[in-house]
């Protein structure tokens, strides 16, 4: 991930921040690209455990009302519901459930991480063409070439 620091403008490496832009436009659009259809198959994969509970926990309950001796219970709805919320296997799939839910958040928050760290290199690419058109007013040098005024900046 790049770093709040090496987001920072060097104003006297103008032609360095711009082969940097970019490097990290690519770095982070790569991420991006990787996590949206990650996170795509997650939420048909969700979709899919849903399915399988909800299915599941209809062929329990039928299976209740058709055979209750089998269950050792008195058919009422609470008592299908209770023997339903009980059952191992629904449970099972219930806990896979939550945990990709959980899975998938986090996926999402890093997504939206990505996103924001786009929006903030498209904000430093604008801003290095502000800090562009100031060098080419001369802005920075009076009479000064570039290379005169990265030297001073880097001995001081």
């Amino acid at each position: 991930m790049i770093t709040k620091e090496e987001l920072e403008i060097d104003k006297y490496n103008l032609d360095e921040e711009f082969m940097k832009q970019h490097m990290y436009v690519d770095k982070v659009g790569t991420e991006h690209s990787l996590k949206v259809p990650e996170l795509k198959d997650m939420a048909v994969a969700l979709k899919d455990l849903q399915n399988d509970l909800k299915t599941y926990e209809a062929s329990l309950e039928l299976s209740i009302r058709r055979n209750p001796e089998n269950f050792n219970v008195k058919l009422t709805e609470k008592s299908v519901a209770a023997l339903v919320q009980s059952d191992e296997e629904r449970n099972r799939i219930f806990t896979s459930i939550i945990n990709h839910q959980m899975d998938m958040n986090k996926l999402e928050g890093e997504v939206l991480v990505l996103d924001a760290k786009m929006k903030t290199l498209v904000d430093r690419r604008e801003d290095l063409k502000g800090l562009l058109d100031l060098y080419k007013t001369d802005y920075y040098s009076g009479n000064d070439t570039l290379k005169q005024i990265k030297k001073s900046h880097t001995k001081g």
